[in-house]
């Protein structure tokens, strides 16, 4: 059980990651 958590809070993470570099990206093309 706490392994399953643990993965979806790296799910999360991995996902937070890549919008902020998207978002990074953006302003940077700006």
């Amino acid at each position: 059980m706490a392994r399953e958590t643990s993965q979806i809070c790296i799910d999360e993470i991995e996902a937070n990651s890549v919008l902020a570099r998207d978002l990074i990206t953006a302003s940077n093309a700006r």
